[in-house]
């Protein structure tokens, strides 16, 4: 779409605006909100999956010279009765990274600042998102004021017809 819109003090550029334009830029806005609300879902998805695997290096971390130690005494009953937490722990962080198919295991550095980026990010696209919201809200509500002041249909009225005419 080519025109801007229009200053919120010019009636006279708001009024120019063809009711099908306008019906397309508040259509493009809205698909700008939802592009920007799936980046969220997609920063929230992948910052719960970095969570998930910080926490199992961590415990893996933790638990691997006891499993190892458990493994050398070529699975002692005594020795595992006295480290079962870690020794489950220790193959429950293994099975997790092998269902990852990881080549190599990222560091938790590396996860921290790839943490912190998607926080960063996730941050800006919820700071637009409100701002067209907010835009979006406020042109939705002029559109019905200038609706009923020129006494038009309103979109709602209009595809209530249309249904009611093609029944």
């Amino acid at each position: 779409m080519q025109k801007i819109l229009p200053n919120k003090n010019s009636l006279d550029e708001a009024l120019s605006i063809k009711p099908k334009e306008f019906d397309n830029f508040l259509k493009i806005l809205s698909e700008a909100e939802c592009k920007i609300n799936n980046q969220i879902n997609s920063a929230d998805t992948r910052l719960k999956e970095i969570s998930t695997l910080q926490r199992n290096i961590g415990t893996n971390r933790k638990t691997k010279d006891i499993y190892s130690q458990y493994l050398r005494s070529k699975r002692n009953k005594d020795f595992y009765a006295k480290n079962e937490k870690a020794i489950l722990s220790c193959e429950a962080t293994k099975n997790y990274f092998n269902s990852l198919g990881l080549e190599k295991i990222p560091t938790i550095k590396e996860l921290q600042v790839e943490y912190a980026s998607l926080v960063g990010e996730k941050q800006k696209c919820i700071i637009e998102c409100d701002q067209l919201r907010k835009q979006l809200m406020d042109l939705q509500s002029a559109q019905k004021n200038v609706h009923s002041l020129l006494g038009l249909p309103t979109n709602e009225s209009t595809t209530r017809q249309n249904a009611h005419e093609t029944r």
